[in-house]
């Protein structure tokens, strides 16, 4: 047992041994382990470092606003566009920064003196600025005087009497009308600042609900809405722009020397929206009043004076057509009665006479030639106010109905030069004119609201061209056109003419139409084209019998059909004119015209005198 004993004890001494050895090789390994740790530490912390460098540059580059600078020519559009065919700008000529953008067009530097083109003036500065290309002649009319001047000429005329400005007020080149912004700026509300590197004028001339803002801390102005476009201009604390666009988190804005480009929305104030100080004040329009509501009735059935006013009991004005232009020089035809003048005063009658356009044998041709070129025009005012002194006129009633978008320059600049004349000589103008329309915008009725004493308004031949058929006139056209009226002429100036005479409309299927006529096709009545007839009112009576009341539009209503021809009447008469007078009337409008003497029933005058 003792042997045994001893051979166990044996490999257990081997086995401590052993153990002893791989614990003194773990401490050393372990020993050399924690020698290699720091450097491990340090490689590890320098790639962290270089990681985070990385990201952090990175970051910087992508957050960080850059700091380079917007091509200012670019900017201010001073380089060609070959696409818009504009070439690169001269050593004369400015970009124009109309207050919430760059024009397209450029102004001219000459003699120190800078230009604008002529048509941009007109458009956005002031519609009174006029250029007669056909006589080189620059003219702009306020409400008192017409300042007159030609191409490098330093003065302007009034009336003959010459003021020199030490500039040519206008000048030509490439054909086109340029006008010095001093100019300008001395007869409308127009205010301006020239600047240089890069060339540029920046403009203001709307005045009135402006959108500002002031910067709240030291900046800059960027091309584009982000932090890496180019700078376009510092700004600083406290400076005011003029708010153009507002983003989430930029805003556009104009700098009042004419810098446009984004800022931070964070780094300026709440949009303000308010008037701007022009510092500018003009002479005021001025009206001539009969100092009562009107009651005019036109006159072109000829008849003697007490034959076609015997039953007349509230007529203050009567409006003979006796007047035509008559070519294209200014010159009119004159078919004036002193005598007829004489009767009516001593009734108690303003007599206006009526001038209109449309009996010239060339028609629309005509009226432009005279109105385009100054010295017709001219001529044309000269002898309408000529004929009115030479006969005691009170007034003159314009009835240009061939007027058109062409032509409607010229007719706004004669309607300012008539102004003008007949105001100077005591004689009350008045415009008639077609309803309200977009289509026929171009009369202006705003702008005739400032220069006319009154703006009469033909209230009638509603559906005439238009392919319906519907009342010559009711009282739901009528109450539209004040409406409409209302928004851009004073209504004590406003005159609402209604007629005397009932249409027939005759609706004529393709089948039994005769060719040449012009078509028209809906779904109630297929392809059909129109005929019209117009009934004075004793003409019109004899259908009434069959006739029905409309009561949503106050019109006498009657329709049969024979040989396919479906024939529609509204009917005119006393009760459909007594209505429209009480609309007329309920709204304080300036008066009422009635077209015209000779066409009503006697018994319309007593309604009339319900009212006027």
């Amino acid at each position: 047992m003792t042997k045994m004993t001893a051979k166990t004890e044996k490999p257990s001494r081997l086995f401590g041994d052993c153990g002893k050895l791989a614990i003194i090789r773990r401490t050393v390994l372990a020993r050399r382990r924690k020698k290699k740790n720091p450097i491990v530490l340090i490689v590890i912390i320098v790639v962290v470092a270089c990681v985070a460098m990385m990201i952090g540059a990175v970051a910087i580059t992508k957050y960080k606003p850059s700091t380079e600078r917007a091509d200012l020519n670019e900017v201010f559009k001073l380089y060609a566009d070959e696409e818009k065919g504009i070439a690169a700008a001269g050593e004369n000529e400015y970009a124009i920064v109309m207050q919430t953008y760059i024009a397209d067009e450029r102004a001219i530097m000459q003699d120190g003196e800078i230009y604008v083109p002529y048509a941009l003036a007109k458009e956005y500065f002031d519609d009174r600025i006029y250029f007669d290309y056909n006589e080189d002649h620059f003219i702009f009319t306020n409400a008192v005087e017409s300042k007159q001047a030609e191409p490098g000429n330093t003065y302007y005329s009034v009336d003959g009497e010459k003021t020199d400005l030490g500039y040519a007020i206008v000048i030509k080149q490439d054909s086109q009308a340029y006008v010095a912004i001093d100019f300008i700026s001395s007869v409308t509300p127009v205010t301006f600042v020239v600047s240089d590197n890069p060339n540029h004028i920046y403009v203001t001339y709307d005045f009135s609900d402006v959108d500002t803002a002031s910067v709240k801390k030291d900046t800059q102005i960027r091309k584009l809405g982000g932090i890496k476009s180019p700078i376009v201009a510092d700004v600083t604390k406290g400076d005011e722009v003029l708010v153009v666009e507002e983003l989430d988190d930029w805003t556009r804005v104009m700098t009042k020397d004419g810098y446009l480009g984004y800022l931070k929305s964070n780094k300026v104030t709440k949009t303000e929206t308010k008037d701007l100080d022009s510092q500018f004040s003009e002479p005021e329009y001025t009206s001539n009043s009969i100092g009562k509501k009107v009651c005019l009735a036109w006159n072109n059935m000829g008849g003697t004076l007490e034959e076609i006013t015997k039953n007349d009991k509230s007529l203050n004005v009567i409006s003979p057509c006796w007047l035509s232009v008559s070519d294209g020089n200014g010159n009119v035809k004159d078919s004036c009665s002193s005598s007829y003048i004489k009767s009516a005063h001593g009734k108690g009658y303003q007599v206006w006479a009526m001038v209109d356009d449309f009996n010239l044998e060339d028609g629309k041709e005509s009226i432009r030639e005279t109105l385009s070129h100054t010295s017709a025009r001219k001529a044309l005012v000269n002898n309408l106010v000529s004929i009115a002194k030479q006969y005691g006129l009170d007034g003159i009633n314009l009835d240009f109905e061939y007027i058109n978008e062409e032509t409607a320059d010229d007719f706004m600049q004669f309607m300012r030069e008539i102004s003008i004349a007949c105001h100077e000589n005591d004689i009350i103008i008045s415009m008639d004119n077609y309803p309200p329309s977009e289509y026929r915008a171009y009369y202006d009725l705003a702008e005739q609201g400032k220069l006319m004493d009154y703006v009469v308004i033909m209230a009638y031949d509603h559906y005439r061209g238009t392919g319906n058929t519907g009342a010559n006139s009711d009282t739901q056209f009528i109450s539209d056109i004040i409406e409409t009226m209302s928004t851009m002429v004073d209504p004590e100036k406003t005159v609402i003419a209604v007629p005397f005479y009932s249409r027939e409309w005759r609706i004529i299927p393709a089948a039994v139409a005769e060719d040449g006529n012009k078509f028209y096709e809906n779904e109630e009545y297929g392809r059909y084209t129109l005929e019209q007839t117009t009934y004075m009112m004793p003409n019109a009576i004899k259908y009434l019998a069959n006739a029905t009341w409309q009561s949503d539009i106050n019109m006498y209503y009657y329709e049969y059909t024979e040989d396919q021809i479906i024939h529609q009447y509204w009917i005119e008469n006393a009760e459909t004119i007594d209505k429209k007078l009480e609309l007329i009337s309920s709204k304080d409008m300036g008066g009422v015209a009635f077209w015209q003497l000779g066409q009503e029933t006697s018994d319309v005058w007593s309604v009339v005198a319900k009212y006027y």
